[in-house]
């Protein structure tokens, strides 16, 4: 019997699973990770964190498994993606907070570069959007602010890399600098044709080369563990960005097969195979995983604040306990009345792809309560999807007649029937809520001989809950127009 350990280092905490061959999750730990806003637009977040608290979930999931690093198989590990990090080779010594994927501070950057690049040339290449969310325009805006890393940086003295690049340098001690090309194509730098770092990208955003990992297929040999000692020989076999980790977790290997997951944002991606077409819906066309020299592509829609508009409303305005208490408040009327709320707090992804957009409450009324802005926020949240969702079958030309879901919203009914309500399509969630370190668990299992075949993985137990819509037609267009008139009210738009 061999267990496959997978990490998934999400925005929010760090989990680890040890999965059995038979599928069953039979050890997981998870902790916090710490998230600051220094300035307004900035997100970070701090790299030894990242790393020492993934290291502590492993390390605890060894002791409550009571095994030892000869009965694991392999390692797994998914991440969140576009988030960069930036250290120096000799110490290992990051040199920055991270920069999360959700900060806009190269904002400016980004409208600077659009005003003399060819950027239809930029979307061919990439499949992206220029936008801060991904990482080249932070890295980009590391190396102007710090001119002595630059020069660093074209010694060979520094290194560079999204999230699982930084764990791979710490598990492996400094022998292995890789990023897969799931999480590469996250960068801008990738040319998702060649599966390539593009020069003419790099030239872009003045990126040295020797700054970036080695690329490597999502599944294979990438090193061996070395910290932390429990798991020391044991050797990494899988990296997948964790939307990617998840849209494997679903088991979503064919043509079509869609999912969304609820995380600190929310993600909506659909496999397509090996046919790669650049999306023209306010979509991303992403590397969704690579075996060898086959790669599978996705659509993405991204939307930048799902959970954290729950923990802003918490935290921030202080208008509620606790994200159970929005929960509650909620499921306790059947609509938000005259209330609209649009959670850009960080800009808006797809469809609209809008960096200076701001959120926005509208329709209050004296008898507003704390119920109708807890399901506006909600419903701020399942109507970005539905857009979403209405971009995939705009650019498909084809009906979406299921979406799977995952993370921690999807633990919510009252939130799910929502969902469905939004989108008027069946809602399917697993019951098993860890999707996205079982996707990465899978892949690397498959490599290790744990599982031979996706058939065979198909054959795993699972079970799910199904939400169907109950609202009419009529009521959800009503809903969507008055979505649709506050959208075109956020701040850039005015």
């Amino acid at each position: 019997m061999g267990y496959i350990l997978a990490l998934d280092i999400g925005t929010g905490s760090a989990r680890a699973l040890l999965v059995a061959p038979d599928g069953r999750v039979c050890a997981f730990s998870q902790r916090p990770l710490e998230v600051s806003t220094p300035k307004t637009g900035w997100v970070e977040q701090d790299p030894e964190e990242l790393w020492f608290t993934p290291k502590e979930c492993i390390e605890d999931v060894v002791s409550r498994a009571k095994i030892c690093a000869g009965e694991i198989r392999g390692i797994g590990i998914a991440n969140q993606r576009e988030t960069i990090v930036l250290w120096e080779r000799s110490s290992g010594r990051a040199l920055s907070p991270a920069i999360v994927w959700q900060d806009r501070r190269s904002a400016r950057l980004c409208q600077e570069l659009s005003s003399r690049h060819d950027l239809p040339s930029l979307r061919e290449k990439t499949g992206l959007f220029l936008d801060p969310y991904f990482s080249a325009p932070k890295l980009m805006w590391l190396l102007a602010q710090h001119p002595q890393w630059r020069e660093a940086a074209l010694r060979g003295d520094l290194a560079a890399g999204t999230v699982d690049s930084w764990l791979i340098w710490n598990i492996t001690q400094g022998h292995c600098h890789k990023s897969d090309v799931s999480n590469a194509s996250r960068t801008l730098l990738l040319n998702i044709r060649q599966g390539s770092w593009d020069p003419q990208l790099l030239a872009l955003f003045d990126v040295p080369p020797s700054l970036l990992p080695r690329l490597c297929p999502s599944q294979g040999y990438i090193g061996e563990a070395i910290e932390p000692a429990c798991i020391r020989g044991v050797p990494i076999l899988g990296i997948l960005g964790d939307q990617q980790a998840s849209l494997f977790g679903h088991r979503a290997w064919n043509l079509g097969d869609t999912k969304c997951t609820y995380g600190t944002g929310a993600f909506v991606l659909q496999n397509r195979e090996d046919r790669l077409s650049i999306a023209s819906q306010g979509l991303l066309t992403t590397i969704a995983w690579a075996t060898g020299q086959e790669r599978t592509y996705a659509f993405e829609g991204p939307v930048f604040v799902a959970g954290a508009l729950l923990e802003w409303l918490v935290n921030n305005v202080k208008w509620f306990e606790s994200v159970e208490e929005i929960l509650e408040c909620a499921a306790q009327t059947p609509n938000s009345e005259t209330v609209t709320f649009v959670p850009s707090l960080c800009g808006l992804g797809s469809p609209s792809w809008d960096p200076e957009a701001t959120g926005i409450l509208l329709g209050l009324t004296p008898r507003t309560t704390k119920r109708e802005i807890a399901r506006a926020a909600l419903e701020g949240i399942a109507w970005q999807i539905a857009d979403v969702c209405e971009a995939l079958q705009a650019e498909t030309q084809k009906p979406l007649v299921e979406l799977w879901v995952d993370g921690g919203l999807a633990r919510s009914p009252s939130f799910l029937q929502l969902q469905t309500d939004v989108l008027g399509i069946p809602v399917k969630c697993p019951n098993e809520v860890e999707l996205t370190g079982l996707g990465v668990a899978y892949l690397a299992g498959l490599e290790a001989g744990v599982w031979k075949t996706h058939d065979e993985l198909e054959s795993l137990p699972r079970s799910f809950s199904e939400y169907h819509p109950t609202v009419s037609p009529q009521e959800r267009a009503d809903r969507r127009d008055q979505w649709k008139k506050a959208l075109a009210k956020t701040t850039s738009s005015l």
